[in-house]
């Protein structure tokens, strides 16, 4: 059974200053995640497999891109944090078929 695909490094968190820890929009981290949709992403978190975003404005959430880069880190390792319902389990699964 082939592995699942894990997304490489996104450009947008690569070569970043560490003082510097940007917002990243709904639609950045879905690209991050492979492409996946944002309503996708929105249902990982309410469903409490993905970690909330922080809200930003009236109408705006954002996660850090230190958050993202660790769910890529820990997705690439196989880790699961521990706890009732890990937000990464089920982030990346593998293609129908295969």
């Amino acid at each position: 059974m082939p592995s699942p695909k894990v997304p490489s490094r996104p450009a947008i968190l690569a070569g970043l200053p560490q003082a510097i820890d940007p917002f990243l929009s709904k639609r950045q981290v879905a690209e991050c995640l492979g492409g996946i949709g944002t309503s996708t992403l929105d249902r990982r978190v309410r469903d409490g497999t993905f970690p909330p975003p922080m809200r930003i404005g009236t109408k705006r959430v954002a996660w850090r891109a230190s958050v993202i880069s660790k769910v890529l880190d820990e997705i690439a390792a196989g880790a699961v944090p521990s706890g009732e319902r890990p937000y990464y389990a089920g982030v990346i699964q593998p293609a129908k078929g295969a």
